[in-house]
């Protein structure tokens, strides 16, 4: 099955050169994010139609950003505008100039694309100018070759009766190669020739656009392309995978590429039919399948540059220069000069000013690269990745199946792969697409009375509880639970058993969220009356769970000595029990103890109770480590002092850096400063945002939820 905007296998997404080979109407299709900077730069190129002098167009960004993209999709809409297509003609240059060198080789190159973009619809003019840009080459030992090369394209403008848009790439890289009359010619024939107009772009605003005795002072209206927001990643990541994703999801990719659109697709085009989730823990996976790609950016450097740049990737946070100089064992006057080149090229970028000036990456992937690439510091970047899946995972997705996925009825099989799909929808944080699928599996074996089909739909519904609770609409979640009871009515055994109590956690989850902690706490004790027989290791959880649920619930009443009763209850009867991630069930009510205590204003206990999970957990198990995120989240909206639980984190170095943006966080709202690689620091940023949204945010409860 596919979702409504699924990329057909035979589509071309170009990474690197969009545009190449492609329709209009592929770059159109494609074209799903930039639209505000298309729309500026469309206004002003219709406000040249006819007048006696143009305005100019500077696109500013770093590599990856989009700059091509938004060329080629300004060229489709001059091409397929019945409006513009008349008036105007997109002539884009190669993305790298490499032959222009003086005026003469730019209007030999202007009329050699000019031939390549009328060969469409006047064969005979586009052989015309071939001929001519033969002629013209051969001559160029000639006098007066840039006045008749000119002369030439004029021309052909002339005899078109449009105005050419000259599309030029890296117009910085140009200007540095060329002679030094290049620029005031250029920005005569500009200011004089209203046949011609420039839409360039550059991977920075370099110096000589702010420079009063420099040709391009003044010349252009720069438009520059911000990195993407979270709701613009998720639309791209959604046309190259065909796959939505919810807000929370996309966010771990966000921060890894920092909104560069080209990664983006990058990521993206691996993960098509696979979760997010499946992404990040395969992440080193796909840079190395990318070795080349980052290789050839570090090869285009010079050695001296590379050396700086090689540097600041590898310090991997914002740097002074002499912290920069000293890494890279330069003299730091050599270094402060190759990183104002490294500026100008838009590999690094500046935060601050005077003393506080500082140097970073601008694309965040390569400091990834080059950790990876030495294997020594690999785990550093593995902390960081686990960290992201455990604390952007909505839930623990817990697989209710109890049949095998392969089944001998279509019909059953056909609600397994869409229980799958659903469950995928739901890793990828898009709960509406999740509670779709589930209903149409349902759907599917409705009619069926077997156990079989009947435990699938049960399984079904149990699902769509949770994407309901996901989707914070508990009232929903709450009501499905009699429907899984009369899809299993007349079952019996543990499997049938099992998946009731997972109905009813899911109902006393949803009970909590809606504030009836008193039902709450009923339906947890009928989870425990139902499945204290139970001889299975599932029945048993099945009762841990539900005493966990219940000293929630309990919290919430305020009654917390009956919480704490139900916690040593289940150190009693269950302290042996673990999950099947490996989590012990005694350790998760410890949390409830901690909470406890906060609540009774023993701070102390609730501290050294903070000091034994921490002395426990293991930052490799993710699921201990999504629950020491989760708890910590907790005990701080409860009123923990911040500054204790920072010391209590930074016992262990270990175990502190597995947990590197949460101390972040936790730091920044005591007033820290905080220096960390900028993945750090964005996940930190949420994570206070999470804090700040008090103990009923969406995530604390969703992680709760089984």
């Amino acid at each position: 099955m596919k979702s409504a905007m699924s990329v057909s296998p035979e589509r071309t997404i170009r990474k690197f050169n969009p545009g190449t080979f492609q329709s209009d109407e592929e770059v159109i299709e494609q074209f799903v994010v930039r639209e505000r900077e298309l729309a500026i730069a469309m206004e002003v190129l219709r406000g040249n139609i006819g007048s006696p002098s143009c305005q100019h167009l500077l696109i500013v960004a770093p590599r990856g950003r989009g700059k091509t993209m938004l060329l080629a999709r300004a060229a489709a809409e001059i091409r397929t505008n019945d409006e513009l297509s008349g008036r105007l003609l997109p002539v884009r240059f190669m993305e790298e100039s490499h032959e222009i060198f003086c005026m003469a080789d730019f209007w030999l190159e202007t009329l050699f694309h000019l031939a390549r973009e009328v060969e469409s619809r006047n064969t005979d003019l586009a052989q015309e100018l071939r001929k001519t840009h033969g002629d013209l080459t051969r001559q160029w030992r000639g006098d007066h070759l840039e006045e008749r090369a000119q002369a030439a394209v004029l021309d052909a403008a002339d005899r078109l009766k449009r105005q050419l848009v000259l599309m030029v790439e890296n117009l910085q890289a140009m200007n540095d190669a060329v002679d030094s009359r290049f620029g005031w010619k250029l920005r005569a024939a500009l200011q004089t020739e209203p046949q011609i107009m420039l839409l360039a772009t550059a991977t920075a605003r370099f110096r000589d656009l702010d420079d009063v005795e420099q040709p391009f002072f003044e010349l252009f209206r720069c438009i520059s392309l911000d990195p993407l927001d979270t709701e613009a990643s998720r639309t791209l990541w959604q046309m190259v995978s065909g796959d939505k994703v919810g807000e929370r999801a996309i966010r771990p990719l966000e921060n890894l590429t920092g909104g560069d659109p080209r990664l983006m697709v990058i990521m993206a085009q691996f993960t098509r039919q696979r979760s997010l989730r499946t992404l990040l823990e395969h992440l080193v996976s796909v840079v190395d399948d990318h070795t080349e790609y980052f290789r050839a950016h570090l090869e285009g450097l010079a050695k001296t540059e590379r050396r700086v740049y090689l540097a600041v990737v590898d310090l991997w946070q914002s740097s002074t220069a002499g912290e920069i100089a000293a890494r890279a064992r330069m003299d730091i006057r050599n270094t402060s000069s190759l990183l104002g080149r490294l500026v100008d090229r838009g590999v690094i970028k500046v935060e601050g000013t005077g003393k506080a000036r500082r140097y970073v990456g601008v694309q965040r992937l390569y400091s990834i690269y080059y950790k990876i690439r030495h294997e020594r510091e690999s785990a550093v970047v593995n902390r960081v990745i686990d960290f992201m899946i455990a604390f952007y995972s909505t839930a623990e997705l817990v697989d209710v199946l109890a049949v095998p996925v392969e089944s001998t009825v279509a019909n059953v099989a056909n609600a397994v792969v869409l229980i799958r799909q659903g469950i995928h929808y739901l890793d990828n944080a898009w709960p509406d697409g999740a509670i779709g699928a589930f209903g149409q599996a349902e759907a599917q074996v409705r009619h069926l009375r077997s156990g079989e089909a009947r435990q699938v739909a049960a399984a079904a519904i149990i699902h769509k509880q949770s994407a309901y609770l996901q989707l914070g609409d508990p009232k929903s979640a709450s009501e499905l639970f009699h429907q899984v009871v009369k899809r299993l009515d007349g079952g019996d055994g543990d499997d049938a058993e099992n998946l009731v109590a997972m109905a009813l956690n899911n109902r006393g989850n949803a009970q909590m969220m809606m504030g009836s902690h008193e039902h709450a706490v009923h339906t947890f004790e009928q989870i425990m009356e139902r499945c204290s027989h139970g001889q299975s290791l599932d029945s048993r959880r099945a009762v841990a769970r539900a005493l966990l649920g219940k000293g929630r619930a309990l919290i919430g009443l305020g009654r917390t000595g009956g919480a704490l009763d139900a916690c040593n209850e289940l150190a009693k009867k269950h302290g042996d029990l673990k999950e099947k991630n490996g989590v012990s069930l005694v350790w998760r009510s410890l949390w409830i103890k901690a909470t406890v205590q906060l609540r009774e204003r023993r701070a102390d206990l609730s501290e050294s109770v903070l000091r034994g999970l921490y002395g426990a957990f293991d930052p490799a198990n993710h699921d201990m480590l999504r629950d020491m995120i989760a708890g910590v989240i907790q005990l701080v909206t409860h009123g923990m002092a911040e500054r204790a639980v920072i010391d209590i984190l930074m016992m262990e170095q270990e175990k502190a850096d597995a947990l590197a943006p949460l101390v972040a966080a936790l730091r920044q709202r005591q007033g820290d400063a905080v220096r960390a690689p900028a993945e750090v620091c964005a996940v930190a940023e949420d994570i206070c945002k999470e804090i700040e949204s008090g103990e009923e945010s969406g995530y604390l409860v969703n992680h709760w939820t089984v």
